[in-house]
């Protein structure tokens, strides 16, 4: 099987298993078991733009910040960022390729996710 085959191949596994990351990720939050948030949004950073999912380790670069810090927002920061996995996921569903049809770095609330690691780290000064 050629090279180009194999990487079309675990992409497509990838996407498939998006639905099923951002369920444990969901459990996990209902649980409040922010490590283990830290520690699955750590792998779809890595993950993400390996598989040519560049948005996926945008929002998983956050969500990691996010997991690690304590303030009353948290859960509602995490849970929004759940869902914005699942848009990702749907676009691509939608367009096969490359995102067309949603912009992350366009969306609202990525940006007020990405101020609020901003604002985080400017009080851990």
């Amino acid at each position: 099987m050629p090279l180009d085959d194999v990487l079309l191949e675990l992409k497509d596994k990838y996407h498939k298993d998006l639905p099923e990351m951002q369920s444990r990720l969901s459990e996990m939050l209902q649980k409040e078991d922010y490590e283990g948030i830290y520690q699955e949004v750590h792998k779809l950073k890595g993950t993400g733009s390996t598989y040519g999912f560049p948005e996926v380790t945008e929002l998983a670069t956050v969500l990691e910040t996010l997991s690690r810090q304590t303030y009353k927002e948290k859960s509602e920061d995490l849970h929004n960022g759940l869902r914005l996995l699942e848009k990702i996921h749907k676009s691509h569903e939608q367009s096969t390729g490359l995102t067309k049809n949603f912009n992350l770095f366009e969306n609202d609330v990525f940006t007020k996710l990405k101020q609020r690691v901003k604002e985080l780290d400017s009080n851990d000064i």
